[in-house]
């Protein structure tokens, strides 16, 4: 069963730990073999701009531990 409302909610921080727009998320959810995990889901809101024409710039999305981006 996956709990939909978050067991945690952090402030947003980049990789050097300077506050950012949004907020992290943490969800416990089921772990293979028992027990429990905490999975983390970040919500970009400032997005990235890292000057005119660069292709990684992108609005507010979210991240997973992945790494992979969902745009919203």
């Amino acid at each position: 069963l996956l709990q939909t409302i978050p067991s945690r909610v952090l402030p947003n921080v980049d990789k050097r730990g300077n506050p950012q727009p949004g907020k992290i998320y943490e969800f416990e959810v089921p772990a293979s073999g028992g027990g429990l995990k905490t999975v983390r889901i970040r919500d970009d809101a400032g997005g990235h701009d890292f000057g005119s024409g660069n292709s990684q710039n992108r609005g507010s999305h979210f991240n997973d531990e992945a790494g992979n981006h969902y745009d919203y």
